[in-house]
């Protein structure tokens, strides 16, 4: 199959160029002895959340309440929220998510 068969919208990835990309981040922060928190506002996606973690990142950083529950729900603990909550709502899955991850 060529990438012009491929009906949009699609996500393509090049696993080579992304696990490099990954791999230069964590080696530039740990070369200078720095805490890399990365934002997952790009990806969103577990998997790739993980493997950040996997190689070196202290945590990760999310955007949004929904993405911080997707996020814990597939086993990511350390989580930091970037943005203010707004609403007794989102203050109640904030709490519930408290339970299962450090935010």
């Amino acid at each position: 199959m060529k990438i012009t068969d491929i009906e949009t919208p699609v996500l393509v990835i090049d696993m080579e160029i992304m696990e490099d990309n990954l791999s230069r981040m964590a080696s530039y922060a740990n070369q200078y002895d720095l805490a890399l928190r990365p934002h997952i506002k790009t990806h969103k996606m577990p998997h790739l959340a993980q493997k950040q973690l996997e190689l070196g990142a202290c945590g990760i950083t999310i955007a949004k309440l929904g993405e911080a529950e997707v996020m814990s729900e597939a086993g990511l603990d350390d989580l930091m929220l970037a943005y203010p909550l707004i609403g007794a709502s989102k203050s109640r899955r904030f709490r519930a998510l408290l339970e299962k991850a450090k935010i």
